[in-house]
């Protein structure tokens, strides 16, 4: 006779066992050990990506500038001035008056700042700050014919925006909007590098590393601390700062658009910046670089991308 044989199973009365507070603890401490090493090196990476950019664009710029003038015989209009045309000077809480332009250019787009001390208007004072090495200056005649003679005709001159009111431009990057023909005689005022504070330089200084991308020919040791250095201008010669903005010729000729640098927020005047030489003798101006819009040519934003990979990494 066979026997009937049943399989029993009895439930636990034993509830899942979670977690603990150690062990969740443990677990948050190497989560946010892992996020400290990525959230880092994300950071950075973004950094690296910023200044390969604009490299590769300071370059491109240099390169477009030069195509056209073999294109067209002569450099392109409309650059904007880096000056600013208005009835008076203003402050950071006295602006200047938008809209009074009367062609004759005031001082250097400095930086201005609303009642809370944001920027609103003006060419960047980070560091490096290429507003610190420019000056309002004056080319001579000869010298002002240096520049036209490389095809300069007009610029543009930067309108003001006054926070008390609302009037005049905001954003700053599209502010070269006064046009300024040249004068086919005399001077003319132009921004321009400025050798008075160009002297006992540090290396790792705003100053040295756009002259060292500029002119490294004109940059000997300071005779008293040798280890900085000092800017010996080439006799007869001045560097004009022009803006590449979008109202100048090489768009459309041989650039589609005219860049902003990455991460620019419209608060302060984002283009790139191309420097020229003239000369007393009256012959034609010749470029000398470009630079970002805080000055930094493109060895010195090579060298900053290279600092920038994650843990000091280089490549090649």
């Amino acid at each position: 006779m066979a026997t009937n044989h049943s399989i029993r199973f009895r439930r636990s009365t034993t509830p899942p066992r979670g977690f603990t507070l150690v062990e969740l603890t443990v677990v948050l401490i190497i989560i946010a050990t892992v996020a400290g090493l990525v959230i880092p090196a994300v950071a950075m990476l973004g950094r690296s990506t910023d200044m390969a950019a604009s490299a590769k664009t300071q370059q491109d710029i240099g390169a477009n500038l030069q195509e056209f003038f073999v294109l067209q015989k002569r450099f392109p209009q409309g650059l904007d001035s880096l000056l600013v045309d208005a009835s008076t000077s203003g402050s950071s809480t006295t602006p200047d008056t938008p809209g009074t332009n009367d062609g004759t250019p005031d001082g250097l787009y400095v930086p201005k700042f609303d009642a809370v001390g944001d920027q609103i208007s003006g060419m960047t004072d980070s560091n490096p700050a290429l507003v610190n090495l420019l000056t309002l200056g004056t080319l001579s005649s000869s010298q002002r014919r240096s520049f036209t003679r490389a095809g300069f005709q007009w610029v543009h001159d930067h309108e003001v925006y006054d926070w008390t009111t609302g009037a005049g431009v905001v954003n700053s990057n599209d502010s070269g909007i006064f046009r300024r023909d040249l004068p086919s005689s005399g001077g003319m005022p132009a921004a321009v590098l400025n050798d008075a504070i160009a002297t006992n330089m540090e290396v790792g200084s705003g100053a040295y590393s756009t002259l060292r991308g500029l002119v490294p020919a004109e940059l000997v040791q300071n005779t008293t601390t040798p280890s900085n250095w000092d800017w010996v201008p080439e006799a007869g010669t001045q560097i004009v700062a022009v803006g590449v903005g979008p109202r100048n010729r090489l768009t459309p000729t041989t650039m589609m658009t005219t860049p902003l640098y990455p991460g620019n927020d419209g608060s302060y005047y984002g283009r790139y910046v191309a420097f020229f030489k003239v000369y007393d003798t009256g012959e034609r101006c010749t470029l000398v670089g470009v630079s970002d819009c805080y000055g930094r040519t493109s060895d010195y934003t090579i060298q900053q991308f290279n600092e920038s990979l994650p843990n000091g990494a280089r490549q090649g």
